[in-house]
């Protein structure tokens, strides 16, 4: 799906898709997609989009994991952020991931890939402000 989208993009060493997605304001952002596939009971293929937001000191915070539960409560999009685990140097990795069925359109991905990288960059950005204080202008 992502060369049909012209996504530039690398295997990593999991065997997932690692793609570097230009958006529509300039920006870029790093989006994953899963190798693998998991199935409801129903038996409907579902593939994993997701997108680095950042990393914080494990365990998260109350207010972090808190405002993390709020957001995806209230934003109620397809997707919600996780913590995708621990690295080697004690982080959590915060991630944004949506799960969509295999059998969707090229619109679909695209519009989710899309969504999912820039849910991913607002973050970033708000830990950034939140590490480095306001930028004032």
């Amino acid at each position: 799906m992502l060369k049909r989208l012209h996504y530039d993009y690398e295997i990593d060493p999991e065997g997932d898709y690692r793609a570097e997605v230009p958006l529509p304001d300039g920006r870029k952002a790093y989006v994953g997609v899963s190798a693998a596939l998991t199935r409801d009971e129903s038996m409907v293929g579902f593939r994993e989009i997701w997108s680095v937001a950042g990393r914080l000191p494990a365990p998260l915070r109350d207010d972090v994991a808190h405002n993390l539960l709020l957001d995806n409560w209230t934003s109620r999009h397809a997707g919600a952020w996780a913590n995708a685990g621990v690295t080697s140097d004690g982080e959590a990795v915060l991630v944004y991931v949506v799960r969509i069925p295999t059998t969707s359109s090229r619109k679909v991905y695209r519009t989710v890939i899309e969504r999912t990288a820039y849910k991913a960059l607002g973050l970033q950005e708000a830990l950034r402000v939140v590490e480095d204080g306001p930028v004032v202008r």
